[in-house]
């Protein structure tokens, strides 16, 4: 009853042989020990970790070097004004700025500025140079076009019209070409000069001056310069038929009408010659073939036109911020100056402290010297008085051995001992000597004076 009621994996466990439970023992036995090795291992692999932590363990008294670098920075760097304002604050000496350091920097700004003028002047020239060949890159287009459009209009085709734009140079953007004359000027000078005279000669003064006024005119218009076009102007000949160059020194940037007409026609007839010898499919993909380099270099125009005034908008731009630095330049300018104009009133009143501290010193050592001197002479002057008391002392004991007979106990006093050495330790006053034969006598009064009163004292 009991094996219906249990499951297969029951039955199995039952039927399991003796060996069982041993063998599951020695498994987790066996896993103990592992852990056991595995956590001796890592109580080592701490305990190593740990010694050479404590091994490179500072000292209780050691700094830290981030804040040895920190501090010092903070004593290169020092911003707080009332250390500076300290009696003893001291500037360092990479710190300390004199005159010369300061006019120093101001030439250094200033190069500093020049350069980038220089910089920004060299790109504007550098445009104006890549102007100047945009211009006859797209004159040679347009002539391409002139000559496109005149095909596909002799073959009967209708050409994209597009509105072309007269392109020229101006004048103002070349001062240095405004004092170069050439042979072509020169020319032209004298040639106006020969048909002003022979209009004065025959239409006077009221009408030279409406050719004057219409020839300014036509000049401020078309900023015409050529000889032909003056000439023909001044001659009655039509404004149409005159050249529509431009010259400014050796670049000619225009095309005469007449020339890139004629250029126009013999192009459209050799164009209608080769399209009279094509066949009918082959017309139709000459003619495509014309409106797609026509439409590419139109395209290209516009191109080229966008580029130039994008690089032109840049310039513009960096011009601003240019500005902008040079006027906080001119600023630092004006600040470095009002420095530079205290440094040399400290300067003035240093060099004048600075004199009279080395007057001051020179007067010191002249002191001290003559301090010395003195201390010398005193020194002199004690061992001379060491040795007149040391001689006193003989001149004493050689009176006590007169007078008494010896110095010892069994020298007899002289009766008249207290009188002899009373007159012995007196002191006399000599008068000073004098250079008359009076002086010397009167010298010697007090030494006869004296010799009388011992003689009187011996003899009582």
């Amino acid at each position: 009853m009991r094996e219906t009621y249990v499951g297969p994996l029951a039955v199995k466990l039952l039927t399991l042989p003796s060996s069982g439970p041993t063998a599951v023992q020695e498994t987790s036995g066996s896993k103990s020990v592992h852990g056991f090795e595995a956590r001796k291992r890592l109580r080592t692999e701490r305990k190593e970790r740990l010694a050479r932590w404590q091994s490179n363990k500072p000292g209780e008294d050691a700094d830290d070097p981030r804040d040895v670098v920190a501090i010092a920075f903070a004593q290169r760097n020092m911003g707080d004004y009332k250390l500076k304002t300290a009696p003893d604050y001291v500037v360092p000496e990479h710190q300390r700025v004199n005159a010369a350091k300061k006019l120093r920097q101001m030439a250094l700004l200033e190069e500093s500025l020049y350069a980038a003028r220089l910089r920004f002047n060299a790109k504007v020239l550098e445009l104006r140079e890549l102007k100047v060949q945009l211009i006859n890159e797209l004159h040679r287009d347009q002539e391409r076009l002139v000559e496109l459009r005149a095909a596909l209009a002799s073959s009967g085709a209708t050409p994209s019209s597009v509105s072309s734009k007269d392109l020229v140079v101006d004048l103002r953007e070349w001062p240095e070409q405004r004092e170069r004359v050439s042979d072509a000027d020169i020319e032209l000078f004298l040639r106006e000069q020969k048909v002003i005279s022979h209009v004065q000669t025959q239409t006077g003064e009221a009408d030279l001056a409406l050719t004057r006024i219409g020839g300014a005119e036509k000049r401020l218009q078309s900023a015409d310069r050529s000889i032909a076009a003056v000439a023909r102007a001044l001659e009655g000949t039509s404004g149409k038929e005159a050249a529509k160059g431009v010259t400014i020194g050796h670049l000619h940037l225009q095309m005469d009408d007449s020339t890139a007409a004629a250029a126009t026609a013999s192009s459209a007839h050799a164009g209608a010659l080769n399209v009279e010898n094509m066949d009918e499919d082959d017309v139709v993909v000459h003619e495509y073939l014309m409106r797609q380099e026509a439409l590419l270099l139109e395209r290209k125009q516009q191109r080229e036109i966008a580029s130039f005034d994008a690089a032109v908008a840049h310039l513009r731009r960096e011009k601003l911020a240019l500005e902008v630095g040079f006027k906080q330049a001119e600023l630092r300018l004006f600040t470095l100056l009002s420095e530079l104009s205290l440094l040399e009133s400290f300067e003035s009143k240093e060099n004048l402290l600075s004199s009279k501290l080395e007057k001051s010193k020179g007067e010191k050592a002249q002191i001290v010297a003559d301090l010395r001197d003195v201390q010398d002479l005193l020194t002199i002057k004690k061992r001379d008085l060491d040795e007149w008391a040391r001689q006193e002392k003989a001149v004493q004991a050689e009176f006590l051995t007169l007078v008494n007979g010896g110095t010892g106990s069994s020298a007899t006093p002289h009766p008249s001992f207290a009188a002899l050495q009373k007159l012995f330790k007196r002191k006399i006053k000599r008068a000073k000597k004098k250079p008359a034969s009076g002086g010397k006598e009167e010298g010697k009064e007090p030494d006869s004076a004296r010799d009388g009163e011992y003689l009187k004292f011996v003899t009582i």
